[in-house]
């Protein structure tokens, strides 16, 4: 288990989420993303840039086609709002998670291991190509989400997302991944 464990650390630590475990074994904690600030500063920084170089463009150089006075602005805008939805999607991971072999507490909330069914994820693909993957409790009330990871890559992001799993439900012993009395409802992707 303790081989599991440090590679589950260097997993968060490529997509740079807090991660914190006891060399007893009786607790791992899960914290925030460590880089959702800088997604929102690169949001800002090219939002402000594609205003910047559109003004400029338009103003202090007439002599540049308007055509491309909108393309390379345009080109800075649509980079910051994607880096701005990634910051939204990465703030999912703000609360500290605790998980123990007893419960799992997110935030003010505990889950104790007696109502926890299944440990599930999904993992979606945009446009762009980039994966997102999120592993969600299934509770008998509700799916509370419990850590999402963002990469360039979709089969890193899904083999990743898989092993976080397969440790976590390790790690607590009792909470399978197929729940007899569960049904998904969660696509496994």
């Amino acid at each position: 288990m303790t081989n599991n464990l440090y590679i589950l650390s260097l997993k968060m630590q490529r997509h740079h989420i807090y991660f914190e475990h006891d060399r007893k074994g009786d607790y791992i904690i899960l914290g925030a993303s460590t880089n959702a600030y800088l997604k929102l500063l690169g949001s800002f920084f090219y939002i402000g840039l594609a205003i910047v170089v559109f003004f400029v463009a338009l103003h202090l150089l007439p002599e540049i086609p308007s055509i491309l006075a909108m393309i390379i602005p345009g080109v800075f805008l649509i980079y910051g709002l994607f880096q701005y939805r990634q910051y939204t999607k990465l703030r999912q991971n703000k609360d500290t998670k605790i998980i123990s072999k007893d419960n799992i507490q997110i935030g003010a909330t505990v889950y104790p291991k007696s109502e926890i069914e299944k440990l599930d994820y999904l993992v979606n693909i945009d446009d762009e190509g980039h994966a997102t993957a999120i592993l969600k409790i299934l509770t008998s009330k509700a799916f509370v989400p419990l850590l999402t990871i963002i990469d360039k890559n979709p089969n890193l992001v899904r083999k990743d997302i898989q092993f976080i799993q397969q440790v976590l439900t390790d790690f607590m012993d009792e909470v399978s991944t197929e729940h007899p009395t569960s049904k998904s409802i969660l696509k496994t992707v």
